[in-house]
C-alpha cells in the first residue's frame, strides 16, 4: 500500500536544524536522510522533511549505509519511523516545530510501523 502523493512538505528551517544534529547512530556529523521504502517517496519525490533524520556519510550513502540496502540497514540498526518519531520528539522539545506538527508525523510513523511491521 502506497500513500497518495501530494505535495511535498518542505521546511528550510527544520532541514537546517536536522543538519545541525549529530548522527542518530554514532553520533558523529551528519547530514540529512528523508525517509525511503516506505510508499512516501520515489521516482523524483522525496518525502517530507519533517519525515527525516540524521545520518553520518557513512551510514547514509558509505558501505554502511542506508542507501546501499534499506532492509538490511534497519534489520541491523533500527526502522526509519523509529529515528525520525525521536527527531520529532527532540524538534518539539527544542521549539523547532511545533506540536501540531509533531503529532501529524508522529501519526504517519505509527501508521508505517504497522503496515510495514512484517517486513524482514
Amino acid at each position: 500500500m502506497q500513500i497518495p502523493k501530494t505535495k511535498r512538505v518542505i521546511d528550510k528551517k527544520y532541514v537546517k536544524w536536522i543538519k545541525s544534529q549529530p548522527c542518530v547512530i554514532s553520533h558523529q556529523d551528519a547530514t540529512i536522510h528523508h525517509l525511503i521504502n516506505y510508499g512516501t517517496s520515489g521516482g523524483a519525490m522525496k518525502s517530507d522533511d519533517y519525515l527525516s533524520f540524521s545520518l553520518s556519510n557513512y551510514h547514509h550513502t558509505g558501505d554502511g549505509g542506508i542507501h546501499r540496502g534499506v532492509v538490511s540497514w534497519e534489520q541491523k540498526w533500527q526502522k526509519q519511523p523509529y529515528y525520525i518519531m525521536a527527531t520529532l520528539d527532540k524538534a518539539v522539545d527544542c521549539g523547532i516545530i511545533d506540536l501540531k506538527t509533531h503529532y501529524k508525523y508522529y501519526s504517519i510513523c505509527e501508521e508505517l510501523i504497522k503496515m510495514y511491521e512484517d517486513r524482514k
